[in-house]
Parts: structure tokens; C-alpha cells; sequence
């Protein structure tokens, strides 16, 4: 009977633990089942549509669509020639090239062929001739610049895989970029997709669009001015700003050379964008704020006399010359004339302390806009730094660098009658509050005396156009030789800075054009004549603009 109880025990034990193993291989295989499952889970990259760029009236300066990128499979290509081949002339690829490729990365399961073919007859023909499973295609995102190569170099561009390389693209690119998302599917074994798992993907979210200040169609009448001061003085650049005086908006802000976006590998040729990264010395530009800065002080008379000599003056061990005999003039002839010995003369009067002074109040040596510009700051030296020259250096527009948006900022404060504020291209951003800089009452007698004179009959007389009302003050200044330790004889940056119209200004312009190689030399006869016909284009525009019934806001462009 012990017997038979052992025995009886023993095969329950047996029978207990088959049945415990037989559970354990069920749970086992309920968990590989799902680990196989797992691992034939696919997780793709949904990657948002990028915001698009609009200018001030919602035109579309940047947008992105979708497109197809071809990609092969080399491991699973039997035949690299034959492959190549085929999807070669397709694609317009070197078929040599293309195998090269394919056997150098024969174990590997994705290799990019062609990015952003959007056609489908290629599609089609590739899907005819090529082995299933050897190649795929994939969506992605391509940006377009509607309006090609204006605002290019404030635009920036992005790459082939749609990163942000440079401009409003890079500047603003983590409110434009969005937020991924993610698809899943299911794979046989070879990598195949079987199925697509959308109840548990993830969405991509866009990402928001952006509105610039900027006016296309004046973008593309200044760019047009200055192309074609690029075929007749052969400069090595030539930039121009337009500002809306009103909202301290940038309008235009362009640079020769230029590149199109759409194809951005011509941006290295290009350069940088001189309009808001280049400063130079501004030369006679300068010269209305030391005006500004003695009349404010009770240094100067609108009605004196200012001895300009006969050409040339000693002050101190600095010999000033003039282009020619000034004489004795009314102060605001100074100006009309652009004499260097009347504006020394008068920055005598006011001395380092109080030049500096407004020189800095004007932000030359800082940032001129809010933020979103990769703008370069010029040079504005410490009053430490100033040497017995400096005074009458700075007086000339010479020791002082300044980019044309920094020169179109301070133009802008004699335009608002002495009021500064920072540029801006964001055309929702809130306005900053201006702070009083120059006095009102000579800011006024500034633009509608002398400034309007310098074109109407000054060195700008020119570029005068009697259908605009446009008042300013042209600079040549001699280009500094780093080689050479001096200046150059027959270098020369000529810019010319204003506003129209004169009495309550609309529109504030900077032009630079740097060392023209013919055609002349001078601020007044090879910049004045760009920034007139851009002011004239601003206003017309302005005009059309105005003889419209006014709509609301236009919306944003997806």
C-alpha cells in the first residue's frame, strides 16, 4: 500500500510539472509571439510642413511642398550594373556612378538615389522596370521661393533635407519647424510593409507661418536698380534699405550680388548679404548730424556765416581739403556743398565729448533692428580710444563704420523729427517706443533747407527728379587699404541717404555702391540716382496702394 502511494505521488509530480512547463511554453510563446511582432514594427519619422514666409500684403516669399525622394535597397539588389542601368537614365545619374555606389554599400538596406523627383511618370517607368522591394520612394518636404532671388539674402535658404542654413529661415526656424510625428507599420521579415498602424501614430504638427514688413513687388523694383548698377559701374557690391518711416518696417533690404533660393548653391558666389552685414566708413553721410548736434548745443546759427576757406585748412596737424572752393557759405550750404572744412569747423565747436555723444544716441557701433536681422554693428570707437585726429575724422564720416541699415536707422531719426527706434521686418511684432534723440525743430529745417537743396542743386543735383519731393545727403568715402596701412586714391564707397517727402516723410532709403570700377565716382552721381528712383518707385507703389478699396488684412498663406 506505501508502495502504491509513492508511486501514485511520484506520477502527480510528473503530471504537475508537465502541466506547469506546458503553461510556461504557452506564456513563453504568447511573449515571443508579441516580441515577433515587435520587432517586425516599423516606426517612421512624420516630419511637419514647415511655416510658410508671407511679405506685408501676404504674397508668399517661402513654402513648402511635397515631394518624392528615390531610395535603394542594396542588399537587396542582386545585380548592381543592371539596377544602375535601368534607374540611371531615369534619373538622369551616371550609371557607372550610381552601381559604384550600390556595391560599396551592398549590406545595407537604404541608400538615397535622387532627392525631390516629383514626377510621376518617372515613378511609374521606375515601377515598371525595377525589381519590387530594390528601391522605394519617400515622401518629403522641398521649399519653394515663389517669388525667386528678392529679399534672397534676408530670406536665407534650407537644404536638401529642409534644415534652416541661413537668414529669416535659420533666424526663425524653431517657430517655423513644428513638431514630428510618427507612423507605424508592419513588416514581413524582408522589411516588407504589410500594414499601416494609424491608430496609433502620432501626428506631425506644422508649423506656423511668418509675416515680414517686406514689399515684394518694391523688393523687385530696388533689386532691378541695383543689377543694374552692377552692369554699368562693375561695383564689387551694391545694397539698398527702404524703410516705412510710419511703423519703422524694412520694406526692402537688398544686395548685389544676389542668388535665387530655389537653388541656393549660388549663395556662396553671392556673399553675404551686404545691406545689413558690411559696414563702411560713411563718409559725408555724417555730416547733417554734426550739424544737428551744434545747432541742438547753441554751437550754430541756421543764418551764419561758415568760412570754408579755399580748398584746404590746417586743424591742428590735420590737413582738410575740399573738392573745391567752398568759401564763406550760410551753414546749411555746408551741407549742399558737403564741405569737410565747414563740418571740421563746426565739430571743433562741439569737441570729442559731445560728437561721441550723438553719435552714440544715434546707435552707430550697435544692432539697427530688433532681433530676427543677422545684422553686423558697424564700429563706433570708445572716446578713450580717439586720437587727436578723431574728432575731425568722425566730423567727415571717417573712423566710424556703419552697414546701410545702420544708415538707414539713423536717417529714419531725422525723418520722425528725432525720434529712434529699432527697424524691424516681423510685420506683427509689436512697434518699440521711440526715444528722442535730436531735437525736433532742427531735424525739420535739416530735411526741407538743406537736404532737399543737396538734390535739387547740391552734389546730388543729378539724381533730381521733380516728381519727387526727396531730401538727403550723399557721401564718398575713400576706401581704407589694410596692405597698404592707407587709403586707396581710386577706391571709393559712394552712398547717398535720405528720405521723401520733406516735409512729413513716407520713406526713408540708404544706398551704398562699393568701389564702382567706371561710370563715375561719386555718392552723388552713382548712389543718389538708385535711392531717387527707389523712393519713386515706394511712392507709387504707395499711391496704387492707396486708390484701392481697403480690404482687411490679407490671411495668412498656408
Amino acid at each position: 500500500m506505501t508502495r502504491l502511494l509513492l508511486l501514485a505521488g511520484c506520477l502527480a509530480a510528473v503530471w504537475l510539472t508537465v502541466l506547469a512547463r506546458a503553461a510556461t511554453l504557452q506564456v513563453d510563446r504568447e511573449e515571443l509571439r508579441a516580441a515577433a511582432v515587435r520587432q517586425r514594427m516599423r516606426a517612421t519619422r512624420l516630419d511637419p510642413r514647415p511655416g510658410s514666409i508671407v511679405d506685408r500684403d501676404g504674397r508668399l516669399l517661402a513654402t513648402s511642398r511635397r515631394v518624392h525622394s528615390i531610395y535603394a535597397v542594396p542588399n537587396r539588389i542582386d545585380d548592381a550594373d543592371d539596377f544602375a542601368a535601368i534607374a540611371g537614365p531615369l534619373l538622369s545619374l551616371d550609371p557607372e556612378s550610381l552601381a559604384k555606389r550600390i556595391e560599396e554599400r551592398s549590406q545595407r538596406q537604404f541608400l538615397w538615389i535622387a532627392r525631390h523627383i516629383d514626377d510621376e511618370a518617372t515613378h511609374a517607368q521606375l515601377r515598371a522596370s525595377l525589381p519590387a522591394g530594390s528601391w522605394g520612394h519617400a515622401a518629403e518636404w522641398d521649399r519653394l521661393y515663389p517669388q525667386g532671388a528678392v529679399a534672397a539674402h534676408l530670406l536665407g535658404f534650407r537644404g536638401v533635407d529642409h534644415e534652416a542654413r541661413a537668414g529669416i529661415e535659420r533666424g526663425l526656424d524653431e517657430v517655423m519647424t513644428g513638431v514630428p510625428g510618427q507612423r507605424l507599420s508592419l513588416r514581413d521579415v524582408h522589411g516588407t510593409p504589410l500594414a499601416r498602424l494609424d491608430h496609433v501614430a502620432e501626428p506631425a504638427t506644422d508649423g506656423a507661418s511668418v509675416a515680414l514688413t517686406i514689399d515684394a513687388a518694391l523688393s523687385a523694383a530696388v533689386g532691378h536698380e541695383l543689377e543694374l548698377a552692377m552692369q554699368r559701374q562693375a561695383p564689387l557690391w551694391a545694397a539698398a534699405v527702404v524703410v516705412d518711416v510710419r511703423t519703422a518696417g524694412i520694406l526692402a533690404i537688398e544686395t548685389r550680388p544676389n542668388f535665387d533660393p530655389n537653388h541656393p548653391a549660388g549663395a556662396v558666389e553671392a556673399g553675404v548679404g551686404h545691406a545689413s552685414r558690411t559696414a563702411i566708413e560713411p563718409g559725408s553721410t555724417l555730416k547733417p548730424f554734426v550739424v544737428a548736434a551744434a545747432l541742438e548745443a547753441g554751437l550754430a546759427t541756421i543764418d551764419e556765416q561758415i568760412d570754408c576757406g579755399q580748398g584746404e585748412r590746417l586743424f591742428g596737424q590735420r590737413l582738410v581739403t575740399d573738392s573745391h572752393d567752398v568759401g564763406a557759405v550760410p551753414l546749411g550750404d555746408v551741407l549742399v556743398e558737403s564741405s569737410n572744412i565747414g563740418a571740421a569747423t563746426i565739430a571743433e565747436r562741439l569737441g570729442p565729448d559731445a560728437l561721441h555723444r550723438t553719435l552714440s544716441a544715434l546707435r552707430f557701433g550697435r544692432d539697427p533692428a530688433s532681433g530676427v536681422i543677422d545684422a553686423g554693428v558697424g564700429r563706433l570707437q570708445s572716446l578713450d580710444d580717439w586720437s587727436g585726429y578723431s574728432l575731425i575724422s568722425h566730423a567727415i564720416g571717417y573712423e566710424v563704420t556703419a552697414s546701410p541699415l545702420q544708415l538707414a536707422r539713423a536717417y529714419c531719426t531725422l525723418a520722425t523729427d528725432g525720434h529712434d527706434r529699432p527697424l524691424r521686418v516681423l510685420r506683427d511684432a509689436a512697434e518699440t517706443p521711440a526715444t528722442a534723440v535730436l531735437d525736433e525743430s532742427v531735424c525739420r529745417w535739416l530735411r526741407t533747407q538743406p537736404l532737399r537743396q543737396v538734390v535739387q542743386r547740391g552734389t546730388a543735383a543729378a539724381a533730381f527728379d521733380p516728381e519727387v519731393d526727396v531730401w538727403g545727403k550723399t557721401g564718398t568715402a575713400r576706401k581704407f587699404n589694410p596692405a597698404e596701412g592707407a587709403y586707396d586714391d581710386d577706391r571709393v564707397a559712394c552712398v547717398f541717404a535720405g528720405g521723401t517727402p520733406c516735409e512729413t516723410p513716407r520713406f526713408v532709403v540708404a544706398v551704398v555702391v562699393d568701389s564702382p570700377r567706371r561710370g563715375g565716382q561719386s555718392g552723388g552721381r552713382v548712389a543718389a540716382p538708385i535711392a531717387v528712383r527707389a523712393l519713386k518707385a515706394a511712392v507709387a507703389l504707395e499711391r496704387r496702394e492707396t486708390s484701392k478699396p481697403s480690404p482687411e488684412q490679407p490671411p495668412m498663406q498656408p
